[in-house]
């Protein structure tokens, strides 16, 4: 069963610690060995390039914020 299935399953399960945000690729969500047996927290781990295009976007919020305040 793929990653993309069993979430789909948990969903309409209404299953409570499916987590919100799956980190794995699509290589791996595409994949027919693997599966979605994460509680709480996805067993992926986001990239480093991934938490910094976050970051970037949280400062360029605050940095319009603080233009039109002026």
């Amino acid at each position: 069963m793929t990653i993309v299935l069993d979430r789909v399953i948990r969903m309409l399960r209404h299953d409570k610690y499916l987590p919100l945000k799956c980190y794995a690729s699509s290589r791996q969500l595409s994949d027919k060995f693997n599966f979605c047996e994460c509680i709480i927290q996805c067993k992926y781990h986001p990239t480093h390039h991934e938490s910094k295009q976050t970051q970037d976007y949280q400062y360029l919020e605050l940095e319009k914020d603080r233009i039109s305040q002026k």
